[in-house]
């Protein structure tokens, strides 16, 4: 009876070891991957209003306008310019393949208005006299986020047109 119940421990833990790797680190690369092909990558798409029929991100707020990057840096860099609105909430969030947040920056900590990011992969070179924040992804591919707090429906038309000014290129 002990070596029966030694062993049902042994496979119990096992399998709670598989579980565990799986949920950890598994799942979150299968979901990033499923989000990661709902657009083109290195595009910068930008979304209206959100509706229950144009939901660019998972479980949207209807007060948010968002634009969505979809980036891949394992070939070159990619330069992220916004215009910063001037009395509302602002962010840009960027995640990597695995789904981790890695950077993070809104409205309150820019240094500079319009903000310029270089998204760069581990162990890129960066010239000596970038100007830009650089970013350093963990990941070749991942997930930019902006979004733009819609107040009331009267900043709507401002809010996209300042939406309408963030651009990408692609090196530096």
């Amino acid at each position: 009876m002990n070596r029966w119940l030694w062993w049902t421990a042994l496979a119990t833990v096992a399998v709670a070891v598989i579980v565990h790797f799986i949920t950890l680190f598994a799942i979150p690369i299968v979901i990033m991957n499923s989000a990661m092909t709902k657009y083109p990558q290195n595009v910068l798409m930008k979304g209206g209003r959100t509706t229950a029929d144009n939901r660019m991100v998972v479980r949207p707020s209807p007060d948010l306008v968002y634009s969505i990057l979809l980036y891949d840096v394992s070939q070159q860099p990619i330069r992220f310019k916004a215009q910063i609105p001037a009395d509302t909430y602002w962010s840009v969030a960027f995640y990597a393949a695995n789904t981790d947040n890695f950077f993070v920056l809104n409205d309150q900590q820019v240094q500079s208005n319009p903000v310029e990011i270089l998204l760069v992969k581990q162990g890129a070179a960066i010239p000596e006299n970038e100007k830009a924040q650089v970013v350093v992804s963990p990941s070749d591919r991942g997930i930019m986020l902006v979004r733009h707090l819609l107040v009331s429906d009267d900043q709507y038309d401002q809010v996209v047109k300042i939406q309408g000014q963030s651009s990408i290129e692609m090196g530096y």
